[in-house]
């Protein structure tokens, strides 16, 4: 998990930077569909998104979990990874590319 994690921060995914956000749903399309999940990438008002289900595409699934990659803007070094013996730090940890690489 550190490796996507560290993947998914490194992504300056913030809310304008539409080729930043499609580098990060690009990257994991390719993580799940490795692993033989279906995808469909949407784009909304210049804004991607990806939706990835185990089952092909469906309008109305059984459940459904959501998320977002985008961040608020911060320094770039704040966009790398960083690891002590109890936490993880870097944009987007908590809210949510942490939850997006367990997810």
């Amino acid at each position: 998990m550190d490796e996507i994690l560290a993947k998914l921060v490194s992504f300056k995914s913030v809310p304008d930077n539409h080729s930043a956000n499609k580098a990060a749903l690009d990257f994991i399309d390719r993580f799940v569909s490795a692993r033989g999940m279906h995808t469909k990438h949407f784009e909304h008002n210049g804004s991607p998104a990806l939706v990835a289900t185990s089952l092909p595409l469906q309008k109305t699934p059984t459940v459904m979990l959501a998320g977002h990659i985008d961040v608020v803007p911060a320094a770039d070094e704040l966009f790398t990874l960083h690891k002590d013996a109890d936490a993880y730090y870097g944009r987007g940890v908590l809210d949510m590319k942490g939850s997006i690489a367990v997810l």
